[in-house]
């Protein structure tokens, strides 16, 4: 079964993905957040180690970005300009580390 390293494969940093899902968990509390799935995230995050199936991975990197990211990427005249460029740069990765995990998966 193969595995990817969320930082050397696929460039996102497993503390971003965690601080992500805490703060929708802190935000929205944890009964949306197992509506949602973001408990199975943490769960898988709070395992010790950074190798995860692709599958497993493919799940974490969905929880990289959030709402406000969305916002500032679909509005960048109303937020700072670099707001839109962090936005906008954790899209890409989200988006490259999913083209990753695509050709992974074939």
């Amino acid at each position: 079964m193969t595995q990817v390293h969320l930082y050397q494969d696929l460039k996102i940093r497993k503390s971003a993905l965690k601080r992500e899902v805490s703060e929708l968990i802190d935000c929205i509390g944890m009964e949306e957040a197992q509506e949602r799935g973001a408990d199975q995230a943490w769960q898988l995050l709070n395992r010790k180690g950074k190798y995860y199936t692709i599958e497993e991975a493919r799940s974490l990197v969905g929880w990289y970005t959030n709402s406000h990211d969305d916002c500032v990427v679909e509005n960048p005249e109303e937020f700072h300009p670099l707001q839109v460029h962090v936005a906008e740069a954790k899209h890409m990765r989200q988006d490259a580390a999913f083209k990753i995990l695509e050709n992974l998966s074939k």
